[in-house]
């Protein structure tokens, strides 16, 4: 079948299709040599749905290529997902704490009248220390102080 019927049936466009051709990853059965018209199997379908499944789970095009001519073994295969998957779940605290960030960014923005005043807070660690507070109405710091000796 030609190459825009094949595209159709697998729901990629053509350009991604001659793409796939191009770099080895998807051959097609002929080529035409007058036309420079590509051909392909109905049973490639199979092999664009498993380029389309690696794809999905995170591999690149040429580890696509290379996994494609030099099959694994499941161990080796299910390790490899392993390491795709704790790619994507680093990525996705990366995204979450980003989200976070926004958020709060937003709430900030709701509360403050001048955006542009708005100036960034660092926490950072120090050595503890004792602060010990007392507030009190009505009376001077010195009739309050005599009934407390120096805390230290």
């Amino acid at each position: 079948m030609k190459i825009g019927d094949f595209s159709k049936l697998v729901g990629l466009p053509v350009k991604t299709v001659r793409y796939y051709s191009d770099i080895g990853l998807l051959k097609p059965e002929k080529i035409d040599e007058t036309t420079n018209y590509r051909e392909y199997r109905i049973e490639q379908v199979i092999e664009i749905g498993r380029i389309l499944a690696l794809k999905e789970a995170g591999f690149k095009l040429d580890e696509i290529k290379s996994l494609l001519k030099n099959p694994v073994t499941k161990d080796e295969f299910t390790e490899l997902l392993k390491a795709k998957l704790k790619i994507a779940e680093e990525g996705r605290l990366l995204a979450e704490n980003r989200i976070q960030k926004i958020k709060s960014r937003i709430k900030q923005l709701e509360f403050e009248e001048d955006y542009k005043t708005m100036t960034e807070i660092s926490v950072k660690n120090i050595k503890p220390v004792w602060v010990a507070s007392i507030r009190e109405k009505g009376r001077t710091d010195e009739e309050f102080s005599h009934n407390f000796g120096i805390v230290a």
